[in-house]
């Protein structure tokens, strides 16, 4: 894969992400605005999780494209991009199913 098809990969899957974001703002404030069951509020917690899964993948896959682990040490810039994955990874944060 050619450095410019991994960066269309990468801007696909962000664009796939934001529309994912999107979709989860609707359904919560559906839920917040309505009565909810138990059932609806666990789907919804699901959905948060696997969003939350895929967005550290991808910040994953961003940091290799552009900083690839080939035997570089960690550059100041490599340890930002994962201080910021790790901070997007929790933006949502849900309760552990009890």
């Amino acid at each position: 894969m050619t450095p410019r098809e991994k960066r269309a990969t990468l801007r696909a899957e962000y664009l796939r992400l934001k529309d994912f974001h999107r979709r989860l703002l609707r359904e919560f404030e559906a839920l917040r605005t309505a009565q909810y069951s138990a059932e609806a509020s666990a789907e919804f917690r699901e959905k948060v999780i696997e969003y939350q899964q895929q967005l550290a993948n991808h910040a994953i896959a961003r940091e290799w494209t552009y900083w690839p682990p080939c035997g570089r040490r960690r550059t100041a810039r490599s340890l930002s991009v994962r201080r910021a994955s790790a901070v997007l990874a929790s933006a949502l944060p849900i309760s552990k199913k009890r």
